[in-house]
């Protein structure tokens, strides 16, 4: 089975950051993520596809972090035939993120005109059901109860 690894990010307005992929619909947008590499450990996964994904460095982001907390893995039989599931954590952070800049430097099949990523945007958490798939809506609700 593969594991995508990623993070649902927070700001201090309590906003989700989320991420679309390059030439996909305007319609679909996930939480910073990718494949765990074979022996790399799962967080470890999560904090490198952040740097790759949104240029945010987890060390620096660190001191941000006001609560994280890892939740279980979640697959499902009709994702990806069932051969994929998903490690993820939630970073409530207390910055606006003014001082990160988002870019993606990482690039499909090493081609340096498709970046994996070509936006970013901030959502509230009720707003992150329109464009996120099921998979990662699962969390939604868990993320109400902890922030409030």
């Amino acid at each position: 089975m593969r594991t995508t690894c990623g993070f649902y990010i927070l700001n201090k307005d309590r906003k989700l950051l989320i991420c679309h992929p390059t030439k996909h619909p305007d319609t679909i947008w996930s939480i910073p993520k990718g494949i765990k590499d074979k022996g790399e450990d799962e967080l470890d996964a999560a904090k490198r596809e952040l740097m790759e994904e949104t240029n945010i460095n987890f060390s620096i982001l660190e001191k941000h972090i006001e609560k994280c907390i890892v939740f279980d893995k979640i697959s499902h039989p009709k994702w990806n035939k069932g051969k994929k599931e998903l490690f993820s954590a939630l970073l409530v952070c207390d910055t606006d993120f003014s001082n990160f800049e988002l870019r993606c430097d990482s690039y499909v099949n090493n081609d340096l005109t498709f970046p994996e990523i070509d936006e970013f945007r901030w959502v509230d958490l009720d707003e992150s059901y329109n464009f996120l798939h099921p998979i990662q809506q699962i969390n939604i609700e868990t993320i109400k109860k902890i922030i409030s």
